[in-house]
């Protein structure tokens, strides 16, 4: 099976890839694993392995977060909020920047999240 990686460099939008870089930066530092998900990885795959540009292009990032607990989480955001201006929304998983929102969805072993209210 022969394995190739997409060259995406230079083709997205410089707003869009700032963000990612900057998700990137924190969690590094932070030692939290990401990884893009959403509608962007579908529209980057399909217009530029494939060649067919997304009718319904996304204006959003998608990026799962792998983190062991609630504070981790919201220490992640915070410094996102802090030291890279992005702003917090209403809605708990959402940050906005530069007018593009921001999904980081958590995962991994989060008991926080498997407690189910009655």
């Amino acid at each position: 099976m022969k394995r190739t990686l997409l060259n995406i460099s230079g083709k997205l939008d410089k707003s869009l890839t700032d963000i990612i870089a900057e998700v990137q930066t924190v969690s590094e530092t932070m030692n939290i694993k990401i990884l893009l998900v959403g509608a962007l990885v579908r529209d980057i795959h399909f217009e530029y392995a494939h060649g067919f540009k997304s009718i319904r292009r996304t204006l959003d990032v998608d990026i799962a977060v792998m983190v062991n607990n609630l504070n981790e989480y919201n220490s992640l955001k915070n410094h996102l909020i802090l030291d890279y201006d992005f702003t917090a929304t209403n809605i708990t998983h959402r940050l906005k920047k530069n007018m593009i929102e921001i999904d980081l969805i958590p995962f991994g072993k989060m008991p926080f999240l498997l407690t189910r209210q009655s």
